[in-house]
């Protein structure tokens, strides 16, 4: 990808956001709505998860949003080479460890 940027990073932070929301259902149907917002199991309501992490890149923090697999794939403390375009996360290539 044209404008790219490949630098050397260490991951400092992982988290996972998990986002419950009532669904918007304005005025189409109170009875839903009513129901929704009665709805202990929240199976009515909107549901996502955000994987997040954090590089140091030249003594600065980069946060991204990224994918559950490589979200899976790092482990805090990992070092390696880290690809993003502005503020969108592209790849993270961890350094091969000498074990």
């Amino acid at each position: 990808m044209f404008g790219e940027k490949k630098v050397e990073a260490k991951l400092i932070a992982k988290n996972v956001e998990k986002i419950e929301s009532m669904p918007d259902m304005g005025f189409a149907n109170p009875f839903l709505e009513a129901a929704a917002i009665q709805d202990e199991s929240k199976s009515m309501w909107f549901h996502m998860t955000n994987y997040n992490v954090t590089f140091s890149v030249n003594n600065k923090n980069m946060d991204f949003k990224i994918g559950k697999q490589d979200f899976e794939r790092m482990n805090e403390g990992d070092t390696g080479v880290l690809t993003y375009y502005g503020k969108e996360y592209i790849s993270f290539e961890k350094n091969k460890s000498l074990k």
